[in-house]
């Protein structure tokens, strides 16, 4: 059994629901004294970590009969709510991709309805995405953007030339009678602060058998470190549920996964601590079994480790306890020093994060360049605004499931 000290009964219940090989015993076992304020507790957090449809699954396949009749027909329906959602996103794309192979435009799927069924083998067990992300090559992205206009999705009135200069990624929207999709075309996996080999992610995708159509996918080791930096470095915090899409995909790929491959890989784009922790922490919570040697290798000492330990645990990832008023420290500090050599080279990357350029913080808050000094103190100053604003989380009330 794992250690999960310091955890409450709920959320210590939460991720046995989740750990695939925790018999149906167990669980009883594990939820008989549990009361409807228990499993009310237990629903907001599978919500709360954008988990729920894992969890519902996992729910319905042990076939607990304790669970109240509201809070599983509320679960039930976000479910099919969901499910409908991943069907829409994927006829859109489904549409779209034969399109830009008759354009000879190469596109590679990120996340998504195609990782869903690629990873979790349908699309009911994933959180939908608010929109798609798709790679493509940065000489074919204007072919691309043009392409998807014809299909009547429209872009941001904003200089295209800008969004090449300021952005790793352009947005188009569509809206019709089922609603608003939105489509992010993306050229790097990267950003500024994170170097990726874009070029290798190209060069080693394969073919894949996806809904019945054959797509572009990245390599074992290339969607692994892909999976990593969204799970570990693309957001405010850590998000429980890319942690469990790093997961599946190291149980879908573990036969034809290089684990040598994936570490040299991850020191090329000096992302070996990040990777550290996502393998770390996706053991820790879901049961991967992950080399010994692999995280032998990976190890940025002991020193660092106890560090990052004090933001990177299981309490701060379930609880989301370093949002709105932490979450600067972790996107600044934290991030920073993941992917750092040193302490001076962590300060730098910090540096070079707050301070951007001027121009690039007034094109982000839509001022004319004539004032973009006024936008960058306004940015600057954003931080303590929000810190003044924002309540702490253990005053806000909780919201019951109806």
């Amino acid at each position: 059994m794992r250690n999960l000290t310091g955890l409450k009964n709920t959320e210590q219940a939460f991720l046995f629901f989740l750990q695939e090989d925790t018999p149906k015993e167990e669980m009883v076992g594990i939820t008989r004294n549990f009361n409807q304020d228990s499993w009310q507790e237990l629903s907001e957090l599978a919500i709360n970590c954008g988990l729920l449809p894992a969890f519902y699954r996992r729910l319905t396949a042990l076939g607990l009969e304790n669970i109240p009749s509201q809070i599983k027909d509320k679960l039930k329906n976000i479910y099919l709510y969901n499910l409908q959602r991943n069907i829409l996103l994927e006829k859109e794309l489904l549409k779209i991709l034969p399109c830009f192979e008759e354009a000879d435009i190469a596109v590679i799927p990120l996340k998504g309805p195609l990782l869903a069924r690629y990873i979790y083998a349908d699309l009911s067990s994933r959180l939908t995405s608010a929109d798609l992300d798709l790679l493509v090559k940065k000489e074919d992205l204007n072919k691309a953007k043009t392409l998807l206009e014809r299909l009547g999705f429209g872009a941001d009135q904003r200089s295209f030339a800008e969004y090449l200069k300021f952005r790793r990624q352009l947005t188009l929207r569509k809206t019709d009678a089922n609603g608003t999709i939105l489509i992010d075309l993306h050229w790097d996996i990267g950003n500024r602060f994170i170097c990726a080999r874009i070029e290798d992610f190209w060069n080693n995708a394969r073919k894949t058998e996806s809904a019945g159509y054959s797509v572009l996918m990245p390599c074992p080791e290339d969607l692994i470190l892909y999976l990593t930096l969204v799970s570990l470095s693309s957001h405010d915090f850590i998000q429980l549920r890319y942690l469990y899409d790093l997961h599946k995909a190291i149980l879908k790929l573990k036969d034809a996964l290089n684990w040598k491959l994936l570490t040299e890989k991850a020191f090329a784009c000096q992302q070996q601590t990040t990777l550290f922790f996502a393998l770390k922490l996706s053991d820790e919570f879901f049961r991967n079994e992950i080399p010994k040697e692999v995280l032998e290798k990976l190890h940025p000492g002991l020193i660092k480790e106890k560090i990052c330990r004090l933001w990177i645990n299981k309490t701060n990832i379930l609880r989301f306890g370093l949002r709105g008023k932490r979450g600067y420290i972790w996107f600044y500090i934290v991030t920073s020093y993941l992917g750092s050599k040193n302490i001076f080279d962590c300060m730098r990357l910090v540096l070079s994060r707050v301070f951007i350029p001027a121009q690039e913080v007034a094109w982000d808050y839509r001022h004319p360049q004539e004032k973009r000094y006024y936008a960058y103190i306004k940015r600057l100053f954003k931080p303590l605004q929000r810190i003044i604003k924002k309540p702490s989380r253990r005053n806000l009330k909780k919201t019951k499931i109806k």
